[in-house]
């Protein structure tokens, strides 16, 4: 892999570089500790599973040796982080050929530490969400997309991780009606859409009433892959609108997102209302 956290939970992630890891951790204790051998390892944490990683390769020894990167280390790291077989078996980076469909047994510790998340953080969620796709969402929305999400047990697929909550959210929703709804004006959905359906707004709102169109979002095709040497984990999601009438769906606009699984964790934002919302939904 080619990013690392300094410890687990809710943290940023870096790249690793021989400059960054060792600007982060001052090559200091737990980060750097000595084997049997006294040999020094370095250690960190994966920003996907929150197991204990090693550092390979931080001083090369010549120009052919292979850039830094990291690798799970199979059992505890004192004061890094606790192994978890189930944590790495459901990691991204480990098991990049992990079928879609695979599903999270009912009572898994992964599926439950995504649900805590939830409850913690929907605001967060939220926030990140609407940044995203420059859609405006209500607690009403947010509620909706919340329920479904829990009614169709979006916690057990295995590919839907905590890091990219805010784009795969809605895929256990049914496109989603935009009439109503406020756009962010300074986003490239508002855009694109005033400019080309200048009669479906009024200012930035969708119109609810007297609207000639009946656009709906809808977030579709998620994919993963792990590049550079199976080191960098590139995640994606398509974003659409489409017109639907009874006789014909129409594409009014469409992005491809590109999902940042360090986003959370930069983001700063609470909303005690959303986290309500969470608390009663989230059993």
């Amino acid at each position: 892999m080619d990013k690392f956290k300094l410890s687990p939970g809710l943290q940023p992630s870096y790249y690793i570089t021989t400059d960054e890891y060792e600007s982060q951790t001052n090559r200091a204790f737990p980060y750097c500790q000595y084997d049997k051998q006294g040999k020094l390892q370095f250690f960190a944490v994966c920003p996907e599973c929150n197991n204990p990683i090693s550092i390979i390769s931080l001083h090369p020894k010549s120009k052919k040796s292979p850039k830094p990167y990291g690798r799970h280390f199979m059992g505890d790291v004192y004061k890094i982080a606790n192994y978890s077989q189930i944590a790495y078996d459901n990691c991204p980076y480990a098991c990049p050929n992990s079928k879609k469909g695979d599903l999270l047994p009912t009572n898994s510790t992964i599926g439950d530490a995504k649900k805590d998340f939830i409850k913690k953080h929907f605001d967060l969620i939220i926030h990140v969400m609407s940044k995203e796709t420059g859609i405006r969402i209500s607690q009403k929305l947010a509620k909706e997309l919340l329920g479904n999400y829990l009614k169709n047990q979006g916690w057990r697929y295995q590919f839907y991780t905590i890091n990219n909550l805010p784009w795969t959210l809605p895929v256990f929703s049914e496109a989603i009606t935009l009439k109503g709804r406020y756009l962010d004006p300074d986003s490239s959905l508002f855009k694109n859409l005033s400019d080309k359906y200048p009669d479906m707004f009024e200012d930035n709102c969708v119109k609810f009433l007297n609207n000639p169109y009946n656009p709906k979002f809808v977030l579709i095709n998620y994919k993963r892959s792990l590049t550079q040497n199976n080191h960098h984990l590139s995640e994606t999601i398509k974003f659409r609108i489409i017109n639907q009438d009874e006789k014909s769906m129409t594409n009014m606009y469409e992005e491809t997102l590109i999902i940042d699984q360090n986003l959370l964790a930069k983001t700063n934002y609470y909303s005690r209302k959303l986290l309500d919302i969470a608390d009663k939904l989230v059993l």
